[in-house]
Formats: C-alpha cells, sequence, structure tokens
C-alpha cells in the first residue's frame, strides 16, 4: 500500500491566489519570477507575511483532508521555504488543517534535494507537489501549474477529480 506526503506551498496553501487579490500581483508564469522587481519573498516581506498566515486553501485542500480523515490518519507536509516564514507557516497549518478537518499533521522542513532523498529512500512513497525543479518525477504526483508545464512527468493533475482518481489508484498497489 503506497503513502503520500504533500507541499505546503502550491498543494494546499495559496498564496499566489492571495498575492493577486490583496497585492494585484499576477500569477507567476515560472517557477522564478518577478513582478514590478519584485519576487516572491519580496511582496511577502512586503505585505508583512499576512500571506503566509491568511493565504486561502487550494482548491484540492478539501480533498487532501477528506482522505486523511477517512483514513484517520496524519497528514505529512513537506515544505521547502525561508527558516523567518516557519512560524507563520505552523499558524497558517494549524489554523486550517486542525480547524478545517480535525486531522492531525506533521511539518518537514526540506530542501528540494532533502524531499527527493527522503522520497526515494521510502518504498511505497510518493509525494504530491507542484515544483519544476526535481530531477525524478518517478514518484511525485505533479499539480498542474504554468510553471511546471513544459516537464513531462508521469504523474500530472490538473483537476480534483484527477487527483482522486489518482490517489484511490496508487494506494491500491
Amino acid at each position: 500500500m503506497n503513502k503520500f506526503v504533500f507541499d505546503l506551498d502550491g498543494v494546499l496553501r495559496d498564496l499566489a491566489m492571495y498575492l493577486y487579490i490583496n497585492c494585484k500581483v499576477p500569477f507567476p508564469e515560472r517557477w522564478n519570477w518577478e513582478y514590478k522587481g519584485k519576487n516572491i519573498f519580496d511582496w511577502i516581506k512586503e505585505d508583512n507575511y499576512d500571506a503566509l498566515l491568511y493565504a486561502p486553501v487550494t482548491k484540492y485542500f478539501g480533498l487532501i483532508m477528506e482522505y486523511h480523515e477517512n483514513k484517520n490518519i496524519p497528514i505529512e507536509l513537506w515544505t521547502c521555504q525561508p527558516l523567518n516564514w516557519i512560524k507563520y507557516t505552523k499558524r497558517w497549518v494549524k489554523r486550517n488543517i486542525r480547524r478545517e478537518s480535525g486531522v492531525d499533521y506533521k511539518i518537514e522542513l526540506k530542501t528540494t534535494e532533502e524531499k527527493e532523498k527522503s522520497l526515494y529512500s521510502e518504498k511505497n512513497l510518493y509525494l504530491i507537489e507542484d515544483s519544476p525543479n526535481f530531477k525524478n518525477y518517478e514518484r511525485i504526483i505533479l499539480i498542474d501549474r504554468d510553471i511546471n508545464r513544459e516537464l513531462k512527468v508521469p504523474h500530472r493533475v490538473k483537476s480534483i477529480v484527477e487527483l482522486d482518481n489518482k490517489l484511490r489508484r496508487l494506494e491500491k498497489e
């Protein structure tokens, strides 16, 4: 039976939507982007880190919480972010995951390389992710975004239904 772990930003927390709504920053079309000479880290700081606290959940959030609630298993989050974001991220996770579903959780701060090493060091593990920066996507379920669209990967999802079907199918293998 396969196990699933999740990236946070772009998979559960929608920083891009928050920045679009509150700061009028267009959605990114590539991983490293700037708008008006500022990157995501600059925009988050300029917004006094409120994006990290108040960003909405993604469209996949409910499905992922339901999946874990039905199985009564904690959600494991692997996130890559600056250390000064962590206190805000923990508050967002506590507020949204615990309040919404009662699902327990575990957060691990990992670089892309550490995520990849952890993923492939354990059998039957899949990562749900949106980053275009991995070397091997064999066990990564890629959430389709403009920033990763050029990648040819074995597991790409574009909708809640596709993610649900993918999780159900892979869970049984």
